[in-house]
């Protein structure tokens, strides 16, 4: 499978990132095993998941997504083969603090999530949405402790609005903390508008770009070093190629 890195790091990930929204879900562990074996066969390590996945279904709780994986890269004895892309910002209990980018909420959920996933370090940690009750300083700190630790290689954001990644971007330079490297936006045929109209070209400036879809299909990703036909001539930037991150997952599309 192509290999591409992620955004300016030297992560070398493959250019579909297989998303794990359904896992623990509408797909149970022999399923999601079944998929698993299958794309790292196929040449794939770079999965996807997040804390919340799937907090939303009738019976769970949350975290059922990392704990499909976490058993699988157990069984397989396979950690070293997967690259492990999970969230946090997502409401995981009824508390005030059980939800948020504050520092508390990000240094518990870390461990939830390494505990769910029986490792001890995640590849690409990112923050599921943007926090605005909690200054960026604050959360940026956190993250930086956790790549000190080693608990964390890489950090990404995922649904920011353009100011914000940009303020972001800035703190972690202002300050020397770790950067965002990737962006994994809500952008998809029936969603376009707000990704084109405020972020896309800070975005190619800047990070890996996830184009992920909020609806059918997880996420999962397809880089690219050239313009794909249908992004439109006058969006296109002469001076860079962008990192493009396409969709794909077990279950199927729905368009209706």
């Amino acid at each position: 499978m192509l290999m591409r890195k992620l955004g300016r790091t030297g992560l070398r990930v493959s250019a579909l990132c297989l998303g794990g929204n359904t896992f623990g879900w509408t797909t149970d562990q022999k399923a999601s095993e079944t998929v698993l074996d299958a794309y790292l066969e196929a040449g794939g390590n770079f999965i996807d998941t997040a804390d919340v996945y799937s907090r939303w279904a009738p019976g769970n709780s949350g975290g059922e997504s990392e704990i499909v994986l976490g058993k699988w890269m157990a069984a397989r004895k396979n950690r070293h083969a997967a690259l492990i892309a999970t969230k946090v910002m997502g409401p995981m209990g009824p508390g005030a603090n059980d939800t948020g980018l504050s520092r508390q909420h990000i240094v518990d959920g870390v461990e939830d999530s390494l505990r769910r996933l029986q490792t001890d370090y995640i590849d690409l940690y990112q923050a599921h949405w943007d926090d605005r009750e909690t200054p960026l300083e604050e959360t940026l700190r956190a993250f930086d402790d956790l790549v000190s630790q080693g608990k964390v290689r890489y950090i990404g954001a995922s649904n920011y609005h353009a100011w914000r990644l940009t303020r972001a971007l800035w703190e972690s330079d202002k300050r020397g903390y770790v950067r965002y490297e990737s962006i994994q936006p809500k952008y998809n045929l029936l969603a376009r508008d707000e990704y084109e109209r405020d972020s896309d070209e800070e975005m190619r400036q800047h990070l890996a770009l996830d184009a992920a879809q909020q609806r059918g299909p997880d996420i999962a990703s397809a880089t690219s070093s050239a313009w794909p036909s249908w992004i439109p001539v006058h969006r296109r930037r002469a001076s860079s190629s962008p990192t493009i991150v396409l969709s794909f997952t077990s279950m199927p599309i729905r368009l209706s």
